[in-house]
């Protein structure tokens, strides 16, 4: 049996995390606060998850796991990998009236 790798706040509470590295409980908090500008939204290209999930899935790692180790859901991270696709099929598929496929 593997260990399952979950992304903690990065605040330090233990709690596993959502948005902006932060748990629920956190980012609740630091919104009504007024603190959340503290913690910039972390954004990942679907490119880029694409690859690191490649690399994880080549090393035995699963799915949801390779979702925590990213610090995303799995519904995200799911989301990613079809957004990645879709981009990779844009961009391979030949366009009406010769204009390049990143004009559509």
């Amino acid at each position: 049996m593997t260990a399952t790798y979950v992304a903690t706040c990065v605040r330090g509470c233990g709690r596993p995390r959502r948005a902006r590295k932060l748990c629920a409980a956190c980012y609740s908090l630091l919104r009504r606060t007024g603190d959340l500008y503290d913690y910039p939204a972390s954004v990942r290209r679907a490119v880029d998850v694409a690859e690191d999930w490649q690399f994880l899935r080549s090393v035995g790692v699963s799915r949801k796991d390779a979702a925590a180790r990213m610090g995303m859901t799995d519904i995200a991270f799911k989301r990613a990998l079809e957004r990645a696709r879709a981009y990779e099929r844009r961009a391979t598929c030949p366009s009406p009236a010769g204009l390049p496929a990143t004009q559509i």
